[in-house]
């Protein structure tokens, strides 16, 4: 779930990222896992000051052009109005082979760890927003990178 203010701020971000993140997230609790996503549920709390704009429509593009690339088809969900803050619920349904999903239960001291990209990228990006450097294609090509891994991970 992402809440506004809490996982990403409107004014930070484009639809079209924040759709695509919404996905992402959940995609990568699939991959942790060793599986497969087949299909995603998103269910969306829309206050009124974006009810009556393009931002769903925009939110939209960003959602299945990352979905478009998983084969992942939408099933379900919801769309309503909300009071006040923009909240996105986002599940992914995959699979993998009976007795292989890969648990945090099952850890132990000692077991391999392993990552895609570089690590702390996300936080870079965050920090850069947090100081009011904003996403531009006119941005040094570092900074951009960084800022991209915080919004369209």
């Amino acid at each position: 779930m992402l809440v506004e203010d809490i996982d990403f701020r409107l004014d930070w971000t484009t639809p079209e990222f924040l759709g695509h993140k919404a996905l992402a997230v959940s995609l990568s609790d699939i991959a942790a896992m060793g599986g497969t996503p087949n299909w995603a549920m998103l269910t969306i709390g829309i206050p009124e000051s974006l009810w009556n704009t393009d931002f769903i429509d925009r939110f939209y593009d960003g959602w299945f052009a990352l979905a478009a690339e998983f084969d992942v088809e939408l099933v379900g969900g919801d769309v309503s109005k909300v009071p006040d803050k923009l909240v996105i619920d986002s599940i992914v349904g995959g699979e993998c082979s009976k007795g292989k999903a890969i648990l945090r239960s099952t850890a132990e001291p000692g077991d391999a760890i392993f990552v895609t990209g570089t690590l702390g990228g996300a936080a870079g990006g965050l920090r850069l927003l947090e100081d009011g450097v904003r996403f531009d294609d006119l941005l040094p090509i570092e900074q951009r990178d960084l800022i991209l891994k915080q919004l369209q991970p």
